[in-house]
């Protein structure tokens, strides 16, 4: 095969494009079988770089594509093996434990993909890397040419004062846009009483399903999901609840008439289909379990959606680094009518501590041991094939080695330290209660911060018990905590606010991502689902 003589392309299907979409890149005019490396960077709102890179040999026709070709194994390789969306779900940042996250939503992030010759680019200095980042970002039109590339590397030389040999130059440049927000979808401040959030309102005249959105206890105003949920035709509320404006700095006490409240302004709203009685929620980690805790108590709540949560209240009474949730207060009191649910307190001996400092917390809190639960886990579990490789379970059965004695003495729950399943108990949030006919539980089944697939099994087990029809659980292989829509990179660990420590969190790569891509269309199948059906009668009797 004769030697190419045009200049390198770099091919991207979609430079352009919503954050949940795939995206097919490719490079051409290359010398057949030599090595080059492809290279992912960015910079993010808080001026950290993100990078990830991985190498390919060009085949016979010059050619390399990502959705069909494997990496090179390589210790300075980000991952290997065919995996089409690699460079972006493998970021890393050069400061550990950051998270990429999106906190404007209203602009798209801007990546910079790059060829480079061999596998020089694992060798450029982060100084250069940023700089090459920050002017190509920079760009309003990118012009992938040979002249622009060519250009590019003149100017790096002069403003970091080096030369560059002709080992360390780009050989192909092209931005890469991704949005949170299509084309017509409105962004609404919500300030209204103590609600504190931003409405999302799809293009077009509705009505359409209206779900709430709520983040986990970092706290804040989190935006990506409901930004892309509303660019897929269902209107998002994204609702703070500490952390955020005026609302309270930490989490002592969580009120479930907020989230109440919340529901009904909602389904309030005139573009939110009624159809269904209410409206839907969507929460993740602690807002999976405040989520869980309002449909308990809320009407307004018809299709109930966590991910990685918990079935009780979780924090700890020493450190008060987490809270109590109370239903029908005045003044910060709980009325005759009303009931409060304790913190669960965890068993931090059992926590574990990494050489970096990260901790892993997962056996920390209780989790039940109910025999049934066994048996349902094969049902749920969601092994399945992607890019030609099997994702099938990668941990040990998580349903502990409690003895028969043991379950019964504590009461379904594992018993560790001085406590006791009445001091559980009392954390217990009611799920039989749920008014939701729709509820889905999502969890990862490598999660190191707790133990979410039981907790989704138990919760399925309970609702089923008094009759619930439209429950299930999705337990993914080798998944971590954050499942998140399909934009967001893979995160092992990263530095929680509210901890004030590097918490690991689990899973794999590759299995993570093939994890949010699918639980990212199932939630969307599921709203549209049951936000478009009426109530069932016989549950509301229930």
């Amino acid at each position: 095969m004769a030697a190419n003589t045009t200049s390198p392309k770099l091919i991207v299907d979609q430079t352009s494009s919503l954050a949940d979409e795939r995206i097919h890149i490719c490079a051409q005019c290359l010398q057949p079988f030599q090595c080059y490396t492809l290279l992912l960077s960015i910079i993010d709102e808080k001026s950290t770089l993100f990078k990830s890179l991985a190498f390919y040999l060009a085949d016979a026709d010059g050619k390399i594509d990502l959705a069909r070709d494997a990496a090179i194994e390589s210790p300075s390789g980000s991952y290997r093996g065919v995996f089409s969306e690699g460079l972006f779900s493998t970021l890393k940042p050069l400061i550990p434990y950051e998270r990429l996250v999106r906190r404007d939503v209203t602009h798209p992030l801007r990546f910079v993909l790059s060829l480079w010759n061999g596998s020089t680019a694992s060798t450029i200095s982060d100084q250069y890397l940023r700089q090459f980042t920050s002017v190509v970002t920079s760009q309003h039109l990118i012009d992938t040419s040979l002249d622009f590339v060519t250009s590019l590397n003149v100017g790096l030389s002069e403003s970091l004062n080096v030369g560059l040999s002709e080992s360390l130059k780009p050989l192909a440049v092209q931005s890469i846009d991704r949005h949170f927000m299509k084309d017509g979808v409105r962004r609404v401040v919500v300030k209204e009483g103590k609600l504190r959030g931003t409405v999302f309102i799809p293009a077009g005249n509705g009505p359409f399903p209206g779900v709430l959105d709520i983040s986990g206890a970092a706290g804040g105003l989190v935006e990506y999901r409901s930004a892309l949920l509303a660019s897929r035709g269902i209107l998002a509320m994204s609702l703070a609840y500490i952390r955020y404006d005026d609302l309270p700095k930490s989490m002592k006490h969580l009120e479930i008439e907020y989230l109440e409240e919340a529901a009904e302004w909602l389904f309030q709203h005139p573009k939110v289909n009624p159809v269904s009685g209410g409206v839907g929620l969507i929460g993740s980690s602690k807002g999976g379990e405040f989520g869980i805790a309002a449909a308990c108590y809320s009407r307004r709540i018809t299709a109930l959606c966590t991910v990685n949560g918990n079935i009780m209240s979780i924090g700890s009474r020493t450190t008060r680094q987490l809270s109590d949730v109370k239903y029908r207060t005045e003044y910060g009191m709980v009325t005759p009518s009303g009931v409060q649910y304790p913190p669960a307190p965890l068993d931090v001996g059992k926590a574990v501590l990494y050489d970096d400092d990260a901790i892993n917390v997962r056996d920390s809190v209780a989790f039940p041991v109910v025999p049934e639960l066994r048996n349902m886990y094969s049902k749920f579990r969601k092994p399945f094939i992607r890019e030609g490789r099997q994702i099938v379970s990668g941990d040990k059965d998580d349903f502990g080695t409690a003895t028969q004695e043991e379950e019964t003495n504590s009461g379904g729950f594992f018993k560790f330290g001085e406590t006791d399943f009445e001091t559980i108990k009392q954390s217990m949030y009611p799920i039989e209660q749920v008014h939701a006919d729709w509820c889905l539980f999502i969890a990862g089944e490598s999660d190191q911060n707790w133990h979410s697939p039981v907790y989704a099994l138990e919760a399925v087990r309970r609702l089923e018990a008094v009759g619930k029809k439209h429950v299930r659980a999705l337990i993914y292989p080798k998944t971590g905590h954050y499942i998140d829509p399909p934009c967001a990179p893979f995160e092992e660990a990263s530095f929680h606010p509210l901890a004030q420590s590097v918490v690991v969190w689990g899973g794999e790569s590759f299995s993570h991502q093939a994890a949010q891509e699918d639980a990212w269309m199932q939630t969307q199948l599921f709203f549209k689902k049951a936000l478009t059906s009426p109530p069932d009668p016989l549950s509301s009797k229930l």
